[in-house]
């Protein structure tokens, strides 16, 4: 009996936990800018200077980009290894 109330109250816990999860999910997946009522709604001379301010902005975190990468890659390599 114990085991059967178990596995109902596991089921229902995944249950609402899943529920939960699905509730934060983002609404604007695959369309450009966010969707209807995000960039598209603006006039195209807006939408070209936040292009341009974006890109302006990769270039400029780009090199940092990297740079924390190559940091990640070995941090993995040296956390592999038992005598580090």
């Amino acid at each position: 009996m114990k085991t059967r109330a178990f596995v109902a109250a596991l089921a229902f816990s995944a249950l609402i936990l899943g529920t939960g999860v699905s509730a934060f999910a983002y609404h604007g997946y695959g369309h450009p800018y966010g969707g209807p009522n995000g960039m598209a709604s603006l006039p195209s001379d807006k939408q070209d200077a936040y292009d341009a301010m974006m890109k302006e902005h990769y270039n400029r975190v780009s090199p940092l980009r990297d740079k924390l990468e190559s940091k990640r890659i070995e941090l993995d390599a040296l956390s592999r290894n038992p005598n580090a």
